[in-house]
């Protein structure tokens, strides 16, 4: 009888010890509960130490990582320190509407205008390429100029007071391209000749 009992005290201790195991190395007793020290009142662990110790004090929490903050948006630079061909606006062949490349140009010079002085003088010049008559030329080139003054007054304020805008065809070529022959050849040559030129005066 006695060996019954001492057998069965032996189970009870290692079923403890196991469910110390599964429950945070602390050793559980009737109810499922952790067994506690009359002496201390902390509970009875099968380690000199546990991470999850459901007697002890709850872990403080991690203090959050505070987010980086957002870089600040580069100034815009000043339409004085725009270069000549920041300042020169393309065009398709015989067109004079704006194209995608041109109007993004168009809105960084805006933008550059709206962070200077006030403007007191600016001109808005139109070119065609060699090819075509003069009289056709000149009327597109104006058109041209007409487009470039049209789109930057959705975007920025310019007196018409300071404002010269005139087209002069196919005047002052910026590439020589009289050796080609071919048609698509020499219209792919003259591309920087359809163009619009852009000066600005500041207030000093």
């Amino acid at each position: 009888m006695k060996k019954l009992v001492l057998l069965c005290a032996i189970m009870f201790s290692a079923a403890n010890v196991a469910s110390a195991d599964d429950n945070n190395a602390v050793v559980i007793g009737p109810g499922s509960q952790p067994v506690k020290s009359e002496k201390f009142g902390n509970c009875v662990q099968t380690k000199w130490s546990s991470p999850n110790n459901p007697c002890g004090s709850a872990p403080e929490p991690k203090p959050m990582a505070a987010e980086p903050a957002p870089a600040p948006a580069p100034a815009a630079q000043p339409a004085l320190q725009l270069e000549r061909e920041q300042l020169t606006i393309y065009f398709d062949f015989n067109k004079s509407e704006i194209t995608e490349n041109s109007a993004i140009k168009l809105d960084a010079i805006a933008d550059a205008v709206n962070h200077s002085p006030k403007v007191t003088k600016v001109k808005i010049v139109g070119y065609t390429d060699q090819i075509g008559k003069n009289d056709y030329n000149e009327k597109l080139s104006v058109k041209r100029a007409d487009a470039v003054k049209a789109y930057l007054d959705t975007k920025t304020h310019i007196d018409v007071s300071v404002l010269g805008l005139r087209g002069l065809g196919d005047k002052d070529p910026v590439v020589d391209c009289s050796k080609v022959k071919a048609r698509k050849k020499k219209i792919a040559c003259m591309a920087k000749d359809r163009r619009v030129e852009i000066e600005f005066d500041f207030e000093k």
